[in-house]
């Protein structure tokens, strides 16, 4: 199913939830993008539990907001805004500190190298070296494949800061490799 298809199912099923509280129009649309959302806010909390109970929050709010959507960008965009502002509420509530012993590519432990470990970690510990503006760009682009228009309108930032910050990221991203000594063929 190409990308306005699911679009428009997206949209069938919201306008089911705001018209007729459809509870099957809900669960067609938790069915299809549940696995999408606990995934971005993993991404965000780095914690299962959180990322599950916000993301039955997310969709509490889909039930009881879905008449507001205004179709300036995709239904998937839309939900992926409404979990990325309660996520960043829960980070804020959280108010704690990390130990920098906790993090030993910042304290100055080992770092891994490739025959330490897999690609996955190598590539995880470079991309926890960007900072949270680039982390978020590169999880959006790359990891749930959102264009760069879906970018902007889900952050609130201009298309051309979207470039920048990927730009940036990926040239960060390098310069990590780099120090770990990891070369573009070694992944």
């Amino acid at each position: 199913m190409d990308n306005k298809m699911t679009n428009d199912l997206h949209v069938a099923c919201l306008n089911g939830i705001s018209t007729r509280g459809d509870d099957e129009a809900l669960k067609t649309l938790y069915d299809m993008l549940h696995k999408k959302v606990y995934f971005f806010l993993f991404r965000i909390l780095g914690e299962k539990e959180a990322a599950e109970d916000i993301m039955v929050e997310t969709f509490t709010v889909i039930w009881k907001s879905a008449g507001s959507y205004s179709g300036r960008s995709s239904v998937s965009t839309w939900i992926l805004g409404i979990a990325r502002n309660l996520a960043l509420d829960e980070l804020r509530k959280r108010k704690f500190h990390d130990c920098v012993d906790d993090h030993p590519h910042i304290a100055g432990g080992e770092i891994p190298s490739m025959e330490q470990a897999d690609r996955s970690r190598v590539i995880r510990v470079a991309l926890d070296r960007l900072s949270p503006k680039h982390q978020e760009v590169i999880d959006l682009v790359y990891f749930h494949e959102l264009n760069y228009p879906e970018v902007s309108e889900l952050l609130g930032i201009p298309v051309g800061t979207v470039k920048t910050r990927i730009f940036h990221a990926k040239n960060a991203i390098r310069a990590a490799l780099a120090s770990l000594k990891v070369g573009q063929n070694d992944l």
